[in-house]
């Protein structure tokens, strides 16, 4: 990126110097070249600072279009009762977590997620399958709507998260079975347009709120890209708590 951007600063250099040198009939060429690579070599701090600052300021709207398109989500994400969750379906913090059963970060932020439902009575965890790794996620994820659709997703869940490795269809077959799905059922939905609708659906949000990879967690307004550790999480639900006391 800052390559890009600094080929950018010379040619808009050599554009504008050029410009005023034809109006001027004053410099060549090659003297605009030899100007614009002494500025370089003369000031690179100057040079680098403006890429690391067009690079901020590139970053900052993205963020703010993140967060102004989790507002305009938020009734799909939060309340259309499709996701799966865990937890107090009324607790007065809810936790958002993307993830793909491929994604070995994932796999971590489960014990985190364990933790924190175990201490936490008043905590709400909506779980929305993000697959992104290969056929193996897409074929687990509907796997684990399918446990959904019979009222097992986080048994499912937790035990498809800590088989170690890849996902296969062995592995599905059996946790499917150790968890009691009925097996016909299962087989049927996960072919079903309600689970395919639904993939893509979650793909959108993700894509929509600027989510391209996973584990990534939303705590109230804030968007999370990336595995953070327990005491993060609990600090973000603190603060959710702290905020909605002031009101």
């Amino acid at each position: 990126m800052r390559f890009i951007w600094l080929l950018a600063v010379c040619v808009g250099l050599i554009v504008s110097l050029g410009g005023q040198a034809q109006a001027q009939n004053t410099l060549t060429r090659t003297e605009i070249e030899q100007i614009v690579e002494d500025y370089i070599m003369n000031n690179p701090e100057t040079i680098l600072n403006s890429v690391d600052q067009y690079t901020a300021n590139q970053r900052a709207r993205a963020e703010d279009a993140a967060t102004e398109s989790l507002e305009v989500n938020r009734p799909r994400i939060f309340d259309d009762g499709k996701h799966p969750f865990a937890g107090n379906p009324n607790g007065n913090v809810t936790i958002v977590e993307f993830f793909d059963y491929n994604c070995g970060y994932c796999k971590k932020a489960l014990a985190n997620i364990m933790t924190l439902l175990g201490e936490d009575p008043e905590l709400k965890v909506i779980f929305i399958d993000l697959p992104i790794l290969g056929a193996s996620s897409e074929k687990a994820a509907r796997w684990s709507l399918a446990a959904a659709d019979q009222n097992l997703y986080f048994e499912f869940h937790v035990a498809l998260m800590e088989n170690s490795g890849r996902v296969t269809d062995g592995a599905l077959m059996s946790v499917a079975e150790q968890v009691g799905m009925d097996m016909d059922k299962a087989q049927a939905y996960i072919q079903s347009d309600d689970v395919r609708n639904q993939l893509l659906e979650n793909l959108d949000i993700a894509t929509q709120i600027g989510i391209s990879g996973t584990p990534g967690f939303i705590f109230g307004d804030e968007i999370i890209r990336g595995y953070i550790e327990v005491d993060e999480m609990r600090k973000g639900i603190e603060f959710k708590r702290q905020e909605a006391a002031k009101f």
